[in-house]
């Protein structure tokens, strides 16, 4: 009983801090960073989570170091929240692809500037497309635990360093999550 309490206020409480996030995000702390660090990183920290689902995490990094200016915590936050979200779409034994690749862009704000594209792919069970087009409105959500604020939240994020995500799937083929951010000069 003990535990089972700890558990509800563990997860009250991390609807409270979703809340919180969504409501007043936090300032970015801007640095130089590499994005196959961060990347890295979250991988390892979701390591067992994958690993007790028998999923594969298979990890495809620019071949160079690309430095992005960003804050580190609220992208990991991100990446965190898509691996995540793609364990949760998985039966025991699928796989998580992430693949970095850096390309000129016209898309940005200047013509000429250099984005790094972030792709996860999945062979989850995959989002309906009704559901696709709500993916990041706040407080919508497919998970019966799920507040419904972890893509809006990381929506917002990728928003406020220049940036854009866009999410493909197919019900039955899994997910794919492009993010794409700004390379530093």
């Amino acid at each position: 009983m003990a535990n089972g309490l700890i558990e509800e206020v563990d997860r009250i409480n991390d609807i409270i801090q979703g809340l919180l996030s969504f409501a007043k995000p936090s300032s970015l702390q801007l640095e130089n960073v590499d994005l196959n660090t961060l990347l890295d990183q979250s991988v390892r920290f979701i390591t067992n989570t994958a690993s007790k689902k028998q999923v594969k995490v298979n990890c495809k990094f620019a071949a160079e170091e690309v430095k992005i200016y960003a804050d580190p915590g609220q992208l990991k936050q991100v990446f965190l929240n898509i691996l995540m979200n793609a364990i949760h779409a998985i039966d025991n034994g699928g796989e998580i692809n992430i693949d970095v690749d850096s390309r000129a862009s016209s898309n940005l704000l200047s013509v000429g500037n250099a984005e790094q594209t972030i792709t996860f792919r999945d062979n989850g069970k995959g989002i309906p497309k009704e559901s696709l087009e709500k993916i990041f409105d706040p407080f919508f959500t497919t998970k019966q635990d799920g507040t419904g604020l972890g893509l809006s939240i990381s929506y917002s994020i990728i928003n406020c360093h220049g940036g854009d995500i866009n999410i493909e799937s197919t019900p039955g083929n899994g997910t794919s999550v492009m993010i794409k951010l700004p390379i530093t000069n």
